[in-house]
């Protein structure tokens, strides 16, 4: 199966065998290095020069920390995400990354990403659209902790997660399963625990989710987005748009998930 960093990235351009082979040889993952739950990936400060990391399997989250030990979960880091998407062009991270499974990831160094550009413009505006893709869930995220309440908020998230797992398979076309938890859920959102509950029983009650155990049933994708106030466009999960298309002599129309 390929890599999840190429199965997101097909959801904009569908690539020729040739630029996936060169996708997949891109991470060393000769030397992949493993995580244990709770083990630090990449912390505030930490140089970045050089390239940065991709995760392979696993779940982590980003996140920072201030002074008196409050924390606010900046996003959910999947497989086929860049753990510091900006560490080509920055100099030290400003977040840390903590594992929440385990996990492997691989470097990916700046000078053979940047090689791979100078062959493949597909792959290079593919790539630029996964740092679109990035910015638009920071968007989400800070509408939802800006001006959405606590419902609004947890229906958005889960239908990101939900959104994000299906682009890469590894999610089903109504669940997923979360490893995370409910006061992970709370950090991300700036939300109490006891209100992420709450939050979380009502959903529930509604027909809009069910939860067993690690595993989040969506069972009313519509009502989710429609009470999130998602926007047509979601994350720029519906390929390249047409003039970019046929710039990069792509004839097929783009793919779109729910």
């Amino acid at each position: 199966m390929d890599h999840p960093l190429l199965r997101k990235l097909r959801y904009f351009v569908d690539f020729e065998e040739c630029e996936a082979r060169a996708l997949r040889s891109l991470p060393a993952l000769e030397r992949e290095i493993r995580f244990s739950p709770a083990q630090s990936l990449v912390t505030v400060d930490q140089d970045t020069r050089g390239g940065t990391m991709l995760l392979n399997r696993g779940w982590a989250l980003r996140y920072r920390l201030l002074s008196d030990g409050r924390r606010q979960i900046l996003n959910f880091v999947l497989p086929g995400d860049f753990l510091d998407p900006t560490g080509f062009v920055t100099h030290k991270a400003d977040y840390s990354i903590v594992a929440i499974t385990e996990v492997s990831v691989s470097a990916v160094h700046s000078d053979a990403l940047f090689r791979l550009f100078d062959r493949s413009t597909r792959i290079a505006a593919a790539l630029w659209w996964n740092s679109a893709h990035e910015a638009a869930m920071a968007r989400a995220h800070l509408v939802a902790v800006g001006r959405q309440n606590a419902y609004e908020r947890i229906a958005y998230l889960l239908w990101e997660l939900w959104a994000r797992l299906r682009v890469i398979e590894a999610a089903d076309k109504h669940s997923f399963h979360f490893p995370g938890t409910q006061l992970m859920i709370s950090d991300a959102l700036g939300l109490s625990s006891v209100h992420t509950s709450r939050t979380l029983a009502r959903l529930k009650a509604e027909g809009l989710i069910s939860i067993q155990g690690q595993r989040i049933d969506i069972r009313d994708a519509d009502g989710l987005k429609a009470i999130a106030e998602v926007s047509r466009s979601g994350l720029h999960l519906n390929g390249a748009p047409p003039g970019m298309r046929r710039i990069l002599g792509i004839d097929i129309e783009p793919r779109a998930i729910p």
